[in-house]
């Protein structure tokens, strides 16, 4: 006999597949005019898409072959539409009032980061932003600077026992470097009080890969369906431990503002050098003393989005950028040399000033995050029709992904895309390009509020390791496979060889 529990999913399943296969007739025929491969009768492109984060890049790749920079696929009902020129992603950014975030990444996201910056609504992503912007003022970053510096040290010791040992995997040390930043600048706490800090970034990780999965399996936006699959299961499990680690970073923070008084402002007991802006949880922490409107659910959700964004998409540029070092040791060289004439050959710590005057260390930087976006694609949602400049329409309530990692592989905007090549981003090279046409913190009203906090911990980590360390290629790792996911990964680490300098 069918168990009652199999036989509601069997009905769920169903009918979520009908919801699925009714669009409006207007909805249909406007997305049939765009370029893209033939839809199966109700499940439309979802073979095409496959249901694996590791294969959706090379799956979106063949089809953008085919199709060029704008095309479509129907995942049921749903219509996702993706676009990979410069000019159409500035009119898609511009059209803040007919846009909201992407209903598949607040569908998708929402049990991880709730309502946080990264995929909140618009009414409460305009009041957050605004409350929150000043813990990312240049100001408290020239504070942060030193916390960078003592952190890259440790990052330093940790290579420093693979020289000379062959090819070590930096992904793992890339991602402690960057997630002890961001624990101390923007939550106050040390990553020694997260008690065990691997397994958090490795939940961090698999998250990300739900994540994308669920964008492209319609039918786990059933409830019901998706919370009794063993993908939906797993993610429960991972929450409870994530959100473990977020309740005790707000308890931790919130009982070290009452010892200091930083929730009233009140430091005059400190002296001058010891005196402290407010960091990111701070300021929340005071923002619901002032408004109680402003809920616990709010500064987990905020939390939780600066404890994925600040540390995942940092991690992985620093890998990257390592690997693409490895196989250019004039630009490894340029970098040092660079380096040496800003601090004068001494080993003294970089100051922000320091930091600003490494222009081609910025460059080497931009174009690492053009051949390997770290947020390989944004996703809109139109709430209103809207015209391309080919004529094409996208429907009200379609969905748009603006595919940021193909347009910055885009050999019309960088002559042999595929080669490293920082001078991409000399400012004569930047001039001639559409001003949308790099935009790895995303663009518009939307942008990252993070983008100078991450250049200058990007900054300060890799010229830090250029002053400590020779990196060699790996003779096995020829190729990195990518896999799409909220952040850009590969299938098996990143390898290097370390020297000492």
């Amino acid at each position: 006999m069918i168990s009652i529990t199999i036989l509601l999913i069997i009905v769920s399943a169903v009918a979520w597949v009908l919801h699925l296969v009714q669009p409006s007739t207007k909805f249909k025929r406007l997305g049939a005019l765009i370029p893209g491969p033939k839809p199966y009768p109700l499940l439309g492109n979802i073979p095409n898409a496959g249901v694996d984060s590791k294969r959706i890049n090379s799956v979106l790749s063949g089809i953008a072959d085919k199709y060029g920079r704008t095309f479509r696929m129907f995942l049921g009902q749903d219509l996702m539409i993706f676009l990979s020129d410069p000019e159409d992603v500035e009119f898609i950014l511009s059209k803040s009032k007919q846009l909201t975030k992407s209903r598949n990444s607040m569908i998708a996201g929402k049990p991880w980061i709730g309502e946080g910056l990264l995929i909140g609504p618009e009414d409460k992503w305009k009041m957050n932003r605004r409350r929150l912007l000043p813990a990312f003022h240049l100001k408290i970053i020239e504070n942060f600077v030193p916390v960078f510096h003592k952190n890259s040290e440790k990052l330093i010791e940790e290579m420093s026992a693979f020289v000379d040992k062959g090819e070590v995997d930096i992904t793992e040390p890339s991602a402690k470097f960057a997630l002890r930043n961001i624990c101390e600048t923007a939550m106050g706490i040390s990553l020694d009080s997260i008690s065990d800090d691997d397994f958090y970034s490795k939940a961090v990780g698999e998250l990300n890969a739900i994540f994308a999965t669920k964008i492209f399996v319609p039918l786990f936006k059933n409830k019901l369906f998706y919370n009794l699959h063993p993908l939906g299961r797993r993610e429960k499990q991972l929450l409870r431990y994530i959100d473990s680690i977020t309740e005790k970073v707000i308890r931790s923070r919130r009982a070290e503002c009452r010892k200091w008084d930083v929730e009233d402002g009140n430091d005059e007991h400190l002296a001058e050098g010891q005196r402290r802006r407010l960091i990111f949880l701070d300021l929340m922490l005071h923002i619901q003393k002032e408004d109680s409107s402003f809920t616990d659910q709010q500064i987990r959700d905020e939390v939780n989005t600066l404890m994925f964004a600040g540390h995942d998409t940092v991690s992985a540029t620093t890998s990257f950028c390592l690997h693409l070092l490895s196989k250019h040791p004039e630009v490894q060289e340029k970098i040092y040399e660079e380096i040496n004439a800003i601090l004068g050959g001494s080993d003294r710590p970089p100051s922000l000033k320091d930091l600003q005057e490494m222009k081609y260390l910025e460059q080497v930087i931009k174009e690492t995050l053009r051949m390997y976006s770290s947020v390989p694609m944004i996703g809109r949602c139109a709430n209103a029709d809207l015209q391309l400049k080919n004529g094409l329409i996208i429907p009200q309530n379609a969905d748009i992904v603006l595919w940021l990692h193909r347009m910055h592989n885009d050999s019309q905007l960088y002559p042999n895309p595929s080669v490293f090549n920082p001078d991409n981003f000399s400012p004569e090279n930047v001039q001639k390009r559409h001003p949308y046409s790099f935009l790895p913190f995303g663009g518009g009203s939307r942008d990252c509020i993070g983008m100078k906090y991450a250049y200058n911990e990007l900054k300060v980590g890799l010229s830090n390791l250029a002053r400590n360390f020779i990196f060699l290629p790996s003779e096995t790792q020829t190729e990195l496979y990518l896999i799409t996911e909220i952040v850009l990964k590969t299938d098996s680490g990143i390898h290097v060889k370390i020297k000492r300098r």
